[in-house]
């Protein structure tokens, strides 16, 4: 499963935790090979790391790799670092190194994603350090 799939099935888990389904952000990295929208696209800075920022809705997630592809010419779309609703409600972050994503929510969202069979998913302890690549 690519990674856009896996985070696409996340994000179909937490669409009834937000009442704006239909707002919501997506930042790429703005490193990632062959990626670079036009000069007009909106930009967003973190220590480290600098991104587009999309906003869309979850309904076009799932859309999401073709129109990549189709704006880069490029079958292999980036897989979005950062995704959240406009209230708020959850945040799903995959930074392009490690190997997991990390989710926060409300007790109820994170619940039905933990209980997701079609992607590994763990409570996270803030307390432990995340794995690393082996």
């Amino acid at each position: 499963m690519h990674d856009t799939d896996q985070i696409g099935v996340v994000l179909t888990g937490l669409a009834r935790y937000t009442g704006t389904p239909d707002d919501c952000y997506f930042l790429v990295w703005n490193e990632w090979p062959s990626f670079g929208p036009d000069d007009q696209t909106p930009k967003v800075s973190i220590p480290n790391r600098d991104y587009f920022l999309f906003r869309g809705t979850l309904a076009d997630f799932p859309d999401w790799n073709s129109q990549i592809e189709a704006l880069l010419d490029d079958d292999d779309a980036p897989t979005p670092a950062f995704v959240w609703s406009a209230d708020r409600a959850w945040c799903v972050t995959c930074d392009v190194d490690p190997h997991f994503a990390t989710i926060g929510g409300s007790a109820a969202a994170i619940d039905t994603i933990v209980a997701l069979r079609e992607v590994d998913v763990v409570d996270d302890d803030p307390d432990q350090e995340p794995p690393h690549y082996r």
